[in-house]
């Protein structure tokens, strides 16, 4: 939903995302919401906006964020795993060509 009406553009905001047709990026709507506004304060303070640009946007910034959090989520699991001994650092650890560096 929405890709289609977000867009980056390098001569746009410097490439930022951008709702296409506007130079209203998704993170100046996003600092709208956080500041308390409202969907509809948003639409009068921005005329060209309109709903489903703000829909896009917000759903733009939360596939953004899910990708983060697997990146994130990821980076833990490969952590946990290792301090467990699952082997990934244990076969590093073993290698005879390291051993050179280690003295």
């Amino acid at each position: 939903m929405g890709g289609e009406l977000i867009v980056c553009d390098r001569e746009v905001l410097d490439g930022k995302p951008v709702v296409r047709g506007t130079r209203i990026s998704v993170g100046l709507i996003l600092q709208c919401l956080a500041s308390g506004m409202t969907r509809e304060e948003i639409l009068r303070a921005y005329p060209t906006l309109t709903p489903e640009g703000l829909n896009a946007a917000l759903d733009f910034a939360a596939r953004q964020f899910e990708g983060a959090q697997t990146a994130h989520q990821r980076l833990a699991e490969t952590t946990r795993a290792a301090a467990e001994g699952s082997g990934v650092l244990d076969f590093m650890l073993n290698d005879p060509i390291l051993d050179d560096y280690s003295e």
